[in-house]
């Protein structure tokens, strides 16, 4: 059902659903288990009934909870640290040390500055042939809120630029050889795309397979590039 006509049923019932009253309604009905997101009809949201849309679920302790959370963790991510854990999962620390340490033979560790940061044994095989590509990432990314501390692929000075008036909105990013090195903006149109790069700095060579990985991305979307401007962000 779209989200718009099961807002509609509940303000029927007489419950107002006013003033976001209606999406905290939701958002407590998808946290308690009742439902959660289907598909896109068109561009309305539908909402489905969890235990219809996922009919075979399991029932875990929460021993067994900690450890499944803790290896889906850090075998999707690079190198990450038990507090970059904590943080994701809105857990404690106490809590991701007892997950982090029932999968730590499937992950593993290195000393990096002092801290001790984990990653699946697959991960690692890939690491080196995934460094060097160029992506053009969406805004609210994995890449970035996967993690606490962002310093290994985010200078520091910088992270106000992908997250202006720090308002918990985060710009589209571009990532080169695994360094965020800007962000981007597109226009979809009738016609076809009209897309602005905005670089921290200058991309010299990287700059034609940023062009190629927005080339890729109005491929995706079916339309063509009308437009491609690069404007330095400062």
């Amino acid at each position: 059902m779209d989200r718009s006509a099961l807002l509609q049923l509940i303000e029927e019932e007489g419950i107002h659903t006013g003033n976001q009253r209606g999406y905290h309604i939701l958002w407590n009905s998808a946290y308690q288990g009742l439902i959660c997101f289907g598909p896109m009809n068109g561009k309305q949201q539908t909402i489905v009934l969890l235990e219809e849309w996922v009919p075979d679920c399991r029932e875990l302790s929460y021993e067994k909870s900690l450890q499944e959370l803790a290896l889906r963790y850090f075998t999707a991510r690079g190198w990450a640290t038990v507090q970059d854990f904590a943080w994701w999962a809105g857990i404690t620390l106490t809590d991701a040390r007892r997950g982090l340490e029932t999968v730590k033979n499937d992950l593993q560790s290195a000393d990096i500055n002092g801290s001790e940061y984990w990653m699946s044994t697959d991960q690692l095989a890939r690491a080196d042939e995934d460094s060097s590509g160029v992506y053009l990432l969406p805004g609210y990314d994995e890449y970035i809120l996967g993690y606490k501390d962002r310093s290994a692929v985010l200078e520091p000075e910088k992270a106000p630029l992908i997250v202006p008036g720090n308002n918990g909105v985060f710009l589209p990013m571009i990532v080169v050889g695994g360094q965020v090195m800007g962000t981007w903006k597109r226009t979809i149109k009738k016609k076809g795309i009209e897309m602005v790069i905005h670089p921290f700095g200058e991309l010299r060579k990287a700059e034609e397979a940023v062009f190629k990985a927005a080339e890729k991305y109005a491929a995706f979307i079916g339309l063509p590039i009308l437009n491609l401007s690069v404007k330095r962000t400062t």
